[in-house]
């Protein structure tokens, strides 16, 4: 009853995406009418460099996932498709988890013992400007998403972070607003309960890790602070122009 009031009551209302807009205003004209989409953004001026797109790679490659689990949110698929995954004899992986901690991250210790090719660490909580740093120093960074039937139109901010950083992105989500940003960034994405396909993701982006990527200036300038800033300036600046002119 207190949401309700709250979108009744404001003069404007502001969604990262159009999904979680139709699902506050459930197709009310008067609030669609005063509803706006704004992304969540990206500072580039707080990442610690710009990223070179021309890295070369050598035999050890680093995943990094940041962000909490809870509930049906698990890391257990992604934890199983490491087990499983098929390596060159050269090539070793590690994947580093931030965030807060899980009990799945208990059984690391016997997870990591089997393979000195494979590892999975838990790295803890950090602040935000050293995850950005950690974020352009990984090789891969990973995106979970909770399963589940239907399209998601849940927008993560870490995500609009991730893009900031200039690394390659895997998302493993269902159709929706997560997996149309991926794709549009040259990430790849699968299904977040799928261990097959989750490890047959990463061993394609293995075999492709020397190909540039470089997402598109137009697919990240829509996630860019100063892009975001200038639209929610506007926003406000057409607002106040209504009420002088009520007044």
């Amino acid at each position: 009853m207190q949401e309700r009031k709250v979108l009744e009551c404001a003069d404007c209302l502001v969604f990262p995406t159009e999904g979680l807009r139709d699902h506050f205003t459930n197709g009310d004209f008067a609030l669609n009418a005063k509803s706006a989409i704004l992304p969540h953004s990206f500072d580039a001026s707080l990442y610690a460099r710009k990223k070179s797109p021309g890295k070369s790679f050598g035999s050890s490659v680093t995943l990094r996932l940041f962000g909490s689990f809870y509930g049906a949110r698990t890391p257990d698929a992604l934890f199983s498709a490491i087990n499983r995954l098929n390596l060159e004899s050269q090539i070793n992986i590690t994947l580093e988890v931030f965030g807060a901690w899980h009990p799945s991250y208990a059984e690391f210790e016997d997870q990591n013992g089997g393979c000195k090719k494979k590892h999975v660490r838990y790295m803890g909580q950090v602040p935000h400007l050293d995850a950005l740093r950690e974020m352009q120093d990984a090789d891969l960074l990973v995106v979970v998403d909770a399963p589940g039937k239907g399209s998601s139109f849940y927008l993560p901010s870490k995500l609009v972070d991730y893009l900031g950083s200039g690394t390659p992105i895997l998302s493993l989500c269902r159709p929706g607003v997560v997996c149309d940003i991926t794709r549009k960034a040259g990430g790849i994405v699968a299904d977040p309960s799928d261990v097959y396909g989750i490890s047959e993701a990463i061993r394609n982006w293995l075999n492709a890790r020397e190909r540039k990527y470089s997402p598109s200036a137009l697919t990240l300038s829509n996630y860019e602070a100063r892009c975001v800033g200038r639209k929610f300036r506007d926003l406000v600046g057409c607002l106040l122009d209504e009420k002088v002119t009520e007044k």
